[in-house]
């Protein structure tokens, strides 16, 4: 059996970010280059964003000790 997911990874917050709270939970707000703005949650300590990965991971066993992961392979799911 296996599990499909995405991966979170943290980034530094982004220049001219700002630090608000929405439902007692801190995030960054920010407009990138294109101008839509974004929002991102911060980690524990505050000085970094949470982003999800833009495609989902597979994990799976062949054997009871043997694990494989896949990335990047689909970015949406069927």
């Amino acid at each position: 059996m296996g599990t499909v997911y995405k991966e979170t990874f943290t980034k530094p917050l982004p220049a001219g970010a700002k630090i608000i709270v929405r439902k007692g939970q801190p995030l960054a707000e920010w407009k990138p280059a294109k101008g839509k703005t974004r929002t991102a949650p911060l980690t524990a300590a505050g000085d970094r964003i949470t982003v999800e990965a833009g495609t989902y991971t597979l994990l799976s066993a062949l054997l009871p000790s043997t694990f494989f992961e896949l990335s990047g392979l689909w970015r949406g799911q069927r």
